[in-house]
């Protein structure tokens, strides 16, 4: 037997190369993969930007953070949209006016790419299991969902980059509860939510599950509480620039986006259907124009909390309405608001279905796998699928997957579970092994 095989920091550098491999490993391919999908697609000529790419334009147009007022033609401030996407772009368009939107998707390839990397760490972390991790890394890097989120112009790309990241800083206060991991985590919840509204409804399922799990490391209750106040202070500390900006130009507290009460009157009126249209394929997600009418004058937040009073008043009234749209909104969430629509049922929608049926069929058969011996692990990832299904049941869904998008790569993890654990019981039960 050989002096390497028997010395411990032998074996110790043999796994950090074969860690690095693997790392390299995955970010080559699932980068290849996502720039070949680029050149199959090939639409970054002429891409839809929405909101998004309006408020960029502004911002390098001297506008400042503006869009166009509902209702009107008038270039106001917004808070529209979070806003580090739109700064990325802004970032690009000035930078690089040839050709934008292809070096907007390569960057997201690229943050997809690296997006694996940390479901591969999350995945091997949790379960001791390289095979997991690679698998989880490799169903992300396949997934028909996740593929074409970087040929889109939206955020979707950097908020699963920020959540993964998210996620295993949480992991990571929860071993090693230090100030330094305490300032990290905060961060990062910060500058997920700057991107994506909906991660700050995880923030108090954090906290509960925060101070739950660091009991091991820290038995002392006030020293727990002051460990989850800089968390918050850290998140505070990251958003607090957005939310002054927000009050100083709207003179009432926003801290991320004015949207709330405006998605609480379009998912809560006599046109609602818990999606964003109607049988026939008409938008319902329009405000009428007496409401318009009404709040001619009025800046963006004034305008939303208007339209926000009606969707109450309509809560109000019709309870029963208020929870059959909310059961709607939740399976549009996780199913696409396409499932019976006919207009668009699309064959290609046709196989999304069975796809979608099946990664959620086997995500649930991994977290019932997981759940006895890897509880902490698998309820944070729970309560992160919990905080988005009420966020987003509350208003409404879309007609495809975008807002469950997010969540995606992690459902992905519990599939490799599930797989994993069913290529044991199938050797074991057909006797492949010895």
């Amino acid at each position: 037997m050989s002096t390497e095989n028997n010395n411990p920091l032998g074996k110790l550098e043999n796994t950090k190369h074969r860690e690095i491999i693997t790392i390299i490993l995955i970010i080559s391919l699932s980068f290849l993969i996502r720039v070949g999908w680029m050149e199959h697609r090939h639409n970054y000529r002429e891409v839809k930007d929405y909101e998004n790419g309006e408020i960029a334009r502004n911002l390098i147009s001297g506008e400042g953070f503006s869009m166009v007022h509902t209702g009107s033609s008038s270039i106001v401030p917004t808070a529209h949209k979070p806003p580090f996407y739109p700064f990325f772009l802004a970032f690009v368009f000035k930078f690089f006016p040839q050709n934008p939107y292809f070096v907007i998707e390569l960057i997201q390839a690229l943050i997809l790419s690296l997006s694996a990397v940390i479901i591969y760490l999350i995945a091997k972390r949790t379960y001791n299991s390289s095979t997991i991790g690679i698998l989880s890394a490799g169903f992300m890097c396949l997934s028909p969902f996740v593929l074409s989120t970087h040929i889109r112009v939206e955020n979707m790309s950097f908020a699963i980059f920020f959540l993964s990241l998210l996620i295993l800083s949480l992991l990571e206060l929860a071993d090693k509860p230090t100030l330094k991991n305490s300032i990290c985590s905060g961060f990062l919840f910060g500058l997920s939510t700057l991107n994506l509204a909906a991660t700050l409804s995880f923030l108090p399922f954090s906290i509960i599950w925060l101070y739950w799990y660091v009991k091991k490391n820290i038995s002392s209750f006030g020293k727990r509480i002051i460990m989850l106040l800089v968390v918050l202070l850290a998140f505070t500390a990251t958003i607090l620039p957005w939310t002054v900006r927000n009050y100083f130009v709207f003179h009432k507290l926003v801290p991320i986006s004015s949207t709330f009460p405006y998605q609480v009157y379009v998912s809560n009126n006599p046109s609602s259907t818990g999606g964003m249209f109607n049988e026939e394929g008409k938008a319902v997600t329009g405000i009428p124009d007496e409401l318009l009418a009404a709040t001619k004058g009025m800046n963006e937040v004034e305008q939303y909390s208007y339209f926000g009073k009606y969707g109450w008043a309509f809560i109000k009234q019709f309870p029963l309405q208020f929870i059959k749209l909310r059961f709607k909104a939740l399976f549009y969430f996780w199913f696409g608001e396409a499932w019976w629509r006919k207009v668009f049922l699309t064959p290609k929608f046709e196989i999304y279905k069975i796809l979608t049926i099946f990664m959620l069929g086997i995500s649930v058969i991994g977290i019932s796998l997981s759940w006895r011996k890897y509880l902490r692990e698998t309820l944070l990832l729970v309560f992160l699928f919990t905080a988005f299904s009420l966020l987003h049941s509350f208003t409404h869904g879309d007609i495809g997957f975008r807002y469950r998008l997010p969540l995606d790569p992690f459902l992905l993890i519990f599939s490799s579970v599930a797989f994993v654990s069913l290529f044991k019981w199938a050797l074991a039960k057909y006797k492949f092994t010895d």
